[in-house]
């Protein structure tokens, strides 16, 4: 069992890996709890006595506290098919395998390599091919964290997207995939209105990824209960969360502020996709189809087919 638990004092300087830090952060805590895999979350979540919390459809589809965290352990695979039918509209947008278009020399082909010809080298034209290429790692950093107003079926909506994302970006390069959450810390030690809420606590699970875990991450990133009732219950146990958002900044943390607190204690991540926490005019839950091709111009290292 490897459940990492650890708290830092945010400091306004640059980190080990050049990333600014948020200087109207400096002096605030940030509290971590870190799982190597979703099955260890749950275990871990088992042993900390959960107590239960309130289950109803459009919050967690009446799953609650305990099954909720069996299913850490187990999996689900019930948006798997959503995510079939995304992926299977982008097929035509997607080169399988990891291949990329090349231009080499050849013995024929498009036009001549001129300082070779004149050489008398024998492969003295250019041709394009398709070659095996290898890609940099890619952390998939995902910020589950929702507002109360966002219903259970927009957030298998939005997970269903990162889900096909994934599963895309898995098939071209090597892909590192946590789904975390990011929620104030400390709001216990003086009630809600408490200026403690300036703190932060995150609760980051690892999903398996070489081959992907399927039923565990569509788990993870699908369904409500995951967040509702096993990340915001490990907060709230354990570092004081009521529901507000991280450092009292009343909305989900930018790309740039979960890069800043992730960097530390992920050191060995040299490129990250951290996807924020969702809000009402996510592109993810709106328009899935267009959000996904975005992101995967912007982090395919093959791009879509039109741009080869």
């Amino acid at each position: 069992m490897t459940i990492i638990r650890h708290t830092r004092t945010l400091q306004p300087t640059l980190n080990g890996r050049g990333i600014s830090t948020i200087p109207a952060l400096a002096g605030r805590s940030c509290h971590y709890i870190i799982a190597d895999s979703l099955n260890e979350l749950g275990e871990f979540a088992q042993r900390s006595n959960l107590p239960s919390k309130p289950s109803f459809a459009s919050w967690d589809n009446n799953v609650g506290t305990q099954r909720a965290i069996d299913l850490c352990l187990t999996g689900d695979e019930s948006a798997v098919a959503a995510s079939d039918a995304l992926l299977s509209k982008m097929e035509e947008h997607i080169l399988m395998p990891s291949t990329r278009a090349l231009w080499t020399d050849d013995v024929a082909g498009a036009f001549p390599n001129i300082p070779a010809y004149i050489s008398g080298q024998p492969l003295n034209m250019r041709t394009r091919t398709k070659h095996q290429i290898d890609s940099a790692p890619l952390a998939i950093m995902v910020d589950l964290g929702i507002s109360a107003a966002i219903s259970a079926e927009q957030v298998r909506n939005r997970g269903t997207a990162i889900l096909a994302l994934v599963r895309a970006l898995s098939a071209h390069r090597p892909i590192e995939l946590w789904a975390m959450d990011f929620g104030a810390a400390d709001e216990q030690s003086a009630g809600w209105s408490s200026t403690n809420r300036t703190n932060c606590v995150i609760v980051a699970a690892r999903i398996e990824t070489s081959p992907l875990d399927l039923s565990t991450a569509c788990y993870a990133l699908t369904h409500p209960a995951f967040v509702r009732q096993v990340l915001f219950s490990l907060e709230s146990k354990y570092h004081g969360f009521l529901g507000g958002w991280p450092f009292s900044v009343n909305r989900a943390l930018s790309r740039h502020e979960m890069e800043v607190l992730c960097a530390p204690m992920w050191p060995h991540v040299s490129e990250t996709l951290a996807l924020p926490g969702l809000h009402v005019a996510d592109q993810s839950m709106r328009d899935p189809e267009a959000w996904l091709k975005r992101q995967l111009a912007e982090h395919d290292p093959l791009k879509l087919e039109e741009t080869i």
